[in-house]
């Protein structure tokens, strides 16, 4: 019998153990019976890195750990103390998450200590606050490449000091302008976009700022704080990029010298100035760099429309967008762009003039009017979608009379869709859903616009085998018919009688599918579908049947009854292949027998057991599984089926250097081993005890798995505080 007992390198000992590998068939179900173990896959691995557990037997794990302390120093200086001196981060390379954090102390010597599992890491430090000069770093570096740290000893990092950059930013050649508030901030930014370091320029004086940073080139950008105004400043209030890849290699001086414009105006529409509002401001106009950033200025209630933005100098999109005095205002509910990269080096003025269009019309079904709404709700919104920036123009239909509407848009190309996603969808005279109704086309004057709504009916019986829906026993609604596609919809099945449906749909195809969502009535209770594409062209009827078998069976351990348990001994899950599952449960004492209704076809059955599970590491009946594949079946008919669990049991102790893991002072467990069928994310868990040797037992389904130890949940136990994996493929 060949044994596959392989260690992980420089993480795993291997110490005597029983039989866990190639052997004899465990427990081959009867005639008739599914047998089955655990299955998994994992592509590219190669499957003798695995546990191959085929009987029951003992399985020792010696876990390889390192002690490593030291000290951490700037430049080959000590420290300052500090309470926020950073820590350190132990990573698997190419990792962005730690897989052990250190925090360094925070006085005297920067010093740390860790215990972790021997194995391949680079070492990271890691600060975000505190940046002051003269303290460590803020930024995440690293600080040891990746090392293979096989035996315990000390190790000390040293943090290359930042490079000091200093200077002030000057608007047009002169001192910035005083103001009672912070000015604003230069922010240093790596080539994606995050801030490294920033300063602020202070409320008064000299705009002088200082800031550390690691060697390396950086966008360099200001932004004007909050209290700045339109036209204020003493910078815009927007955040801006003003130097692009900047090479910043050493400490040194770097002034910055901004150029800032005033843009004034007026906004028109179609030639004519603004109409007052009623007291809302009419909207605004903002300015948007080539990053989507700039100043707003509201165009007020009354008066000329006019705006002021106080600019960097540079090309600039204007936009004009109307939130405030919406729909009621002269401008439509949407944005517009007046202009695109406009050059604004000087100070200077420009005028807006808006071409703006009145559309008004009414909605009718097949060419008639529309019946009012049973439930005297909306019966749903036209929308113009366009390639207008900025929003696109909708208007809820009224519940009754004429479906009529009244819109401004600016003129552009749109479709029209109507978005009907009420509660009177499912009885109203539209169907659910979101629809375009009338093609993308030209909309540049005003006048009339009707919209004709191609809508169809659909409807018919739901029947099981075909044979009639049985009533509910409850008095609740039996099931629910969803059919998606052009239209969303769904029809409810009525408690009793004959279960009929009507829906009404926008022409198209549709992905039918029946779910018996409140009163199953021996029907499972999850979406089945029906139909994948139903072409619907004109009214019709549509048979529902739903293909329904009976599937019972015993559930066996090795060819032998299983013994009672605690509480409910598991479940078999059956899973189609859209995910719909049909979980059978076993009961806790007496055969561990099963019933299941299932639609006909293709099912992945799956053994869980999370209910008769014991905390105390003692094995139960069954073992303990969020969830591991049996078999696979194409279930077509009603029947019998068997399954025989191939159950093993491991046991053995887990020792850390050779020698008895110390006891756990929290009374905790010590940590748990994690066996992962072949590429299953799915676990069956062992915890180890708390004190005396570290102790693990668990049973099993025979097959190859992945071994893990995680101690991550007790970071002052004994072990280190990580998860890692022992045995497998990565």
């Amino acid at each position: 019998m060949k044994t596959l007992f392989l260690c992980a390198l420089l993480l795993l000992g291997c110490s005597g153990g029983g039989a866990a590998g190639d052997g004899g068939a465990g427990g081959a179900g009867g005639a008739g019976a599914a047998g089955g173990g655990a299955t998994g896959g994992g592509s590219g691995c190669d499957p003798t890195t695995r546990l191959d557990v085929a009987v029951s037997g003992s399985r020792d794990f010696d876990l390889h750990t390192v002690q490593l302390s030291g000290r951490v120093t700037l430049g080959g200086a000590t420290v300052a103390d500090g309470a926020a001196r950073g820590h350190l981060e132990l990573r698997k390379p190419g990792t962005k998450s730690a897989a052990v954090h250190v925090e360094l102390a925070a006085s005297g010597e920067a010093t740390w200590s860790v215990r972790l599992y021997a194995g391949l890491y680079e070492i990271h430090f890691v600060k975000t606050t505190g940046c002051d000069p003269g303290a460590l770093p803020c930024g995440d570096r690293i600080v040891k490449a990746a090392t293979p740290f096989t035996v315990s000893g000390a190790l000390d990092l040293d943090v290359t000091p930042d490079v000091t950059i200093s200077g002030a930013v000057t608007v047009d050649g002169a001192s910035m302008a005083d103001r009672s508030f912070n000015r604003g901030t230069i922010s240093f930014l790596s080539a994606d976009g995050g801030t490294v370091a920033s300063s602020e320029l202070g409320s008064a004086g000299a705009a002088h700022y200082a800031v550390q940073l690691p060697a390396g080139t950086y966008d360099v950008a200001l932004e004007g704080a909050a209290g700045c105004g339109a036209t204020t400043g003493p910078l815009p209030c927007q955040r801006s990029v003003q130097r692009r890849a900047q090479p910043l290699t050493a400490s040194g001086s770097y002034d910055l010298d901004v150029k800032v414009v005033t843009l004034t105006g007026s906004v028109r529409v179609n030639g004519q100035p603004l109409a007052n509002s009623s007291g809302a401001s009419r909207g605004s106009v903002s300015a948007r760099d080539a990053d989507g950033r700039g100043p707003s200025a509201s165009l007020g209630a009354t008066g000329p429309g006019s705006f002021a933005l106080l600019l960097y100098a540079g090309a600039y999109d204007l936009r004009v967008s109307n939130t405030t005095d919406c729909p009621s205002g002269q401008l439509p509910c949407q944005g517009f762009r007046a202009r695109t990269a406009m050059p604004v080096n000087v100070s200077g003025a420009i005028d807006l003039d808006l071409p703006v269009v009145n559309l008004s019309g009414q909605v009718t079904g097949n060419g008639q009017p529309l019946v009012a709404s049973p439930n005297n709700a909306s019966r749903g919104e036209l929308i113009f979608e366009g390639d207008v920036e900025g929003g696109d123009p909708a208007m809820r239909l009224s519940a009754s009379g004429p479906a009529s509407y009244q819109l401004k848009v600016y003129a552009g190309t749109y479709a029209v869709t109507l978005d009907n996603r009420t509660g009177d969808c499912e009885r109203g005279p539209l169907p659910c859903g979101r629809r375009t109704v009338r093609a993308p086309a030209a909309i540049t004057a005003s006048g009339v616009l009707d919209v004709d709504v191609p809508v169809v009916r659909v409807g018919g019986v739901v029947t099981v085998n075909g044979a009639a829906l049985p009533d509910s026993s409850s008095g609740l609604r039996r099931g629910l018919l969803k059919l998606f596609g052009p239209s969303d919809t769904a029809a409810w099945v009525g408690p009793s009688g004959p279960a009929q449906f009507e829906v009404m749909l926008y022409p198209g195809t549709y992905r039918v599918e029946y779910v018996g969502v409140q009163n199953c009535q021996g029907v499972p209770c999850h979406p089945h579908v029906v139909q994948p594409a139903l072409v619907v062209s004109t009214s019709q009827s549509l048979a529902v049947d739903l293909p329904v078998i009976s599937v019972s069976g015993a559930v066996t351990v090795n060819g032998g009854t299983v013994e009672d348990g605690a509480s409910a001994r598991g479940e078999l899950q059956f899973v189609e292949g859209d995910g719909g599952t049909v979980v059978a449960k076993l009961s806790a004492s007496g055969p561990a027998t099963y019933q299941a209704a299932l639609f006909a076809g293709a099912h992945r059955v799956l053994f869980a057991n999370t209910t008769d599970c014991a905390n105390d590491g003692s094995l139960r009946p069954l073992p303990c599984t969020r969830g591991v594949e049996l078999t696979q079946r194409t279930l077509s008919t009603s029947g019998s089926l068997d399954l025989d669990l191939p159950v093993v049991t491991l046991a053995g102790t887990v020792t850390m250097d050779g020698a008895q893991v110390p006891d756990a002072q929290s009374g905790s467990a010590r940590g748990e081993l994690r066996f992962r069928p072949g590429g299953v994310a799915a676990a069956f868990s062992a915890r180890l005890t708390t004190s005396g040797p570290a102790l693990y037992q668990v049973k099993l389904l025979r097959g190859a798995y992945d071994v893990d130890v995680d101690s991550s949940a007790d970071c002052l136990g004994p072990l280190p505080c990580q998860s890692v994996q022992l045995l497998g493929c990565q």
